[in-house]
């Protein structure tokens, strides 16, 4: 589970409890991963970060410290 792939599931509108669901991870973890994103883009909101994610898209960095021409891990 990336951060990456949170943020993807914010922007298709889910909840907090439908992405641990999802991801087969505690609530209180996705919690912490989604406050962390959003500290990470600056937003205040869900919806603030979930736009942001089109900006993102060659920037992978920010968010999982990769390369952005490198393949995802995890």
């Amino acid at each position: 589970m990336t951060q990456r792939e949170i943020l993807e599931l914010i922007r298709r509108g889910l909840t907090n409890k439908e992405i641990g669901v999802a991801l087969t991870v505690e609530l209180s973890t996705v919690k912490n991963h989604v406050h962390n994103i959003l500290e990470k883009l600056g937003a205040r909101r869900r919806s603030e970060a979930a736009s942001r994610l089109a900006l993102l898209r060659g920037r992978t960095s920010t968010l999982d410290g990769q390369d952005p021409g490198q393949a995802p891990t995890g």
